[in-house]
């Protein structure tokens, strides 16, 4: 059985959600067709045909909205996220015992059987357990950092490998 207190700040939250977005095809695709769109913009809006150039700056347009204005949104996404969920502000007490997964918070409890976890990722600074395939609990490592090879161990015993990227 391991317990720790996990206290998630905005930081833990835009880390959580940049991951989860720029880690999946469709994330990285859209980084490769912003910087697509934006290194041909550049390259040609000067050497091409007048006519052809507005469509160069459209390039550039597009390049700029997916490497700066997406990334930008989904910072502020996080941010507008944290302020208005009020769980985000008390910590959590997570236990990790042989049943699955108890995550209360003040008088509140609720019990996570390891069969209902779709999936345990580690991100670099969190742990991240989805319970779906957008709903997550985010373990910041830096919650149970003396405690990180007993959880993970503990993750590793309860769930196959398929569901447990640690």
């Amino acid at each position: 059985m391991v317990t720790f207190d996990v206290t998630v700040t905005p930081k833990d939250l835009t880390n959580y959600m940049f991951c989860h977005k720029y880690k999946r095809v469709s994330g990285m695709l859209e980084l490769l067709i912003g910087a697509v769109c934006l290194v041909a913009g550049i390259v040609n809006v000067a050497s091409i045909e007048e006519k052809w150039q507005p469509y160069m700056l459209f390039l550039i347009f597009f390049g700029v909205f997916f490497l700066v204005i997406l990334p930008i949104q989904t910072w502020s996404k996080s941010a507008r996220q944290y302020l208005a969920n009020p769980a985000y502000k008390a910590p959590f007490t997570y236990v990790l015992d042989d049943t699955g997964i108890v995550i209360s918070q003040g008088e509140d409890s609720a019990q996570l059987p390891w069969g209902e976890v779709y999936r345990v990722v580690d991100n670099g600074k969190s742990i991240v357990v989805y319970i779906s395939k957008f709903s997550a609990n985010i373990l910041p490592k830096r919650c149970f950092a003396d405690k990180y090879d007993e959880v993970k161990k503990t993750f590793e015993e309860h769930l196959d490998k398929k569901r447990c990227r640690l």
